[in-house]
């Protein structure tokens, strides 16, 4: 079908020299080819996944179809932990959160292969983890830098609406 074709394809364009992708699967596969391949197909449909999930919320952000219900926000209510008394105080944490999101979001990828090999020495018997490890290393390497993403992107949207400006209740 269309995801087992997506895998394919996506794993032969990605598998080259010191790509990230490659070295987490050889990382985790140790010296079997036929993992190896499995895990580096598992890799790249999770990336799709989250690519095509940032890229929507993005979209929805962008086109102001987020936030549904009404122009107030409230930020006591919505995010507690963002106390301040001045406003212009709160727009600039909210931007430092957001680009320090957005920095987190652009590293996890980077240190994904150091991260398995620190899993693999932790967790492994003989050098080759669980399946249910490499599945949880995929997760979290795949699906922790689109969170970030995202998370950043509507920081991002709730600083900068200046719509909101006049009807934020700041703490």
């Amino acid at each position: 079908g269309i995801f087992a074709t997506v895998a394919n394809n996506g794993f032969e364009l990605m598998d080259f020299s010191y790509s990230p992708i490659a070295i987490v699967a050889k990382t985790l596969a140790g010296n079997d080819a036929a993992l190896y391949v499995i895990v580096g197909q598992a890799l790249v449909f999770n990336v799709v996944i989250s690519i095509s999930c940032v890229i929507a919320f993005s979209f929805l952000v962008l086109a102001n179809l987020w936030r549904f219900g009404g122009d107030d926000f409230n930020m006591w209510l919505n995010m507690p932990t963002y106390k301040s008394y001045d406003v212009s105080s709160l727009q600039t944490r909210l931007i430092n959160s957001a680009f320090a999101s957005f920095l987190i979001a652009c590293l996890i990828p980077l240190f994904g292969p150091t991260a398995a090999d620190v899993t693999l020495v932790w967790f492994s018997d003989n050098g080759v983890l669980s399946p249910i490890a490499i599945g949880w290393v995929i997760a979290l390497w795949t699906y922790l830098p689109a969170i970030y993403f995202m998370r950043a992107i509507a920081l991002a949207k709730v600083a900068m609406n200046r719509s909101d400006k006049a009807n934020w209740i700041p703490i």
